[in-house]
């Protein structure tokens, strides 16, 4: 079996056109990522982007998160460099399953003739498939494993970067609603002082105009008094 076995290369597309298979998310690049945060993709881009770029691109970073599934068996054989063989674990299986009615014995018994009789295959041959093969499962569990960790510590990552930039936008709007509020108090005090300015000057009007009156109105009775004492003008007759 091979070293290097990856995930990855198990959604690998072949030259062959019987077989299309989804492209499947870069595993090693979210183990990167994962055990690199500096490295992942940041959470918004520094240059403006449009409305669809924007969700092509938010599209390849949450693909970055899903792991994959339903890989067939042969594929994860294949990449474990696991050779075919004429008779493998998986006939032997099926071989058994036939013989669900026998007990253990007469099934051990049953397999060995077949194996004499037929020297195209030997049961130490289909053993060893099987062993090579469960290898492989296992070495791909892991696989799984590692690649959901990761996934979940660039989630984890990914949610810490979030919080602090929803800090951080929300502390910029507190700041320019605490400038807005205090451009607010400056409005009205200000609108105050010019009402107060206006009602003072009105009242000093007021107060200028009684007495400006009262002024004329002594010289107008002054005036009246001297009229009436030495006017020699007869008064006309009231109607």
């Amino acid at each position: 079996m091979s070293g290097g076995f990856s995930i990855r290369n198990l959604f690998i597309a072949d030259d062959t056109p019987s077989t299309t298979s989804a492209p499947a998310p870069d595993i090693d690049t979210v183990l990167k990522g994962a055990l690199n945060p500096s490295t992942s993709p940041p959470l918004a881009n520094t240059v403006p982007v449009s409305g669809d770029q924007a969700v092509l691109d938010q599209a390849a970073l949450d693909q970055d998160l899903v792991l994959p599934e339903g890989v067939e068996l042969t594929a994860i054989y294949t990449e474990a460099g696991i050779s075919a063989v004429s008779f493998p674990i998986e006939k032997l299986a099926k071989l058994i399953e036939g013989m669900n009615q026998l007990d253990v014995a007469t099934k051990k018994t049953a397999v060995a003739a077949m194996d004499a009789a037929d020297e195209s295959w030997d049961i130490a041959s289909v053993i060893a498939d099987g062993k090579a093969k469960r290898a492989a499962l296992a070495a791909y569990q892991e696989n799984v494993s590692s690649a959901e960790r990761a996934i979940n510590a660039e989630i984890t990552h990914r949610l810490d970067a979030n919080q602090a930039d929803k800090a951080a936008r929300l502390a910029d709007i507190d700041q320019q609603i605490a400038a807005l509020q205090g451009k607010r108090e400056a409005m009205i005090a200000e609108a105050a002082n010019v009402a107060a300015t206006l009602r003072a000057q009105g009242s000093a009007a007021a107060d200028a105009g009684e007495r400006e009156r009262n002024r004329i109105n002594n010289t107008i009775r002054g005036f009246d008094g001297l009229i009436a004492l030495f006017d020699a003008t007869p008064s006309s007759p009231s109607a």
